[in-house]
């Protein structure tokens, strides 16, 4: 019998299962930024990374900047 696709939320859904065991093992984080506008979205583990407090609002992309190593 054939496997019928998952749903939207299915698979969101597994995809959440599978990011949070990976982020128990390394530093592993998701984010996204809109090219047009410049808005991101963070998930709760990268704010950690760039040694900032959580939050639900993720920073400008120039604000992002100043916690960069200068050589990355």
């Amino acid at each position: 019998m054939p496997r019928l696709p998952p749903d939207d939320a299915t698979e969101l859904a597994r995809l959440r299962l599978w990011v949070d065991a990976a982020q128990e093992f390394g530093r592993l984080s998701l984010w996204e930024r809109d090219v047009r506008d410049g808005s991101g979205r963070w998930d709760r583990h990268i704010f950690s990374l760039y040694g900032l407090p959580p939050s639900d609002v993720a920073p400008t992309y120039e604000e992002m900047l100043q916690h960069l190593h200068p050589e990355d």
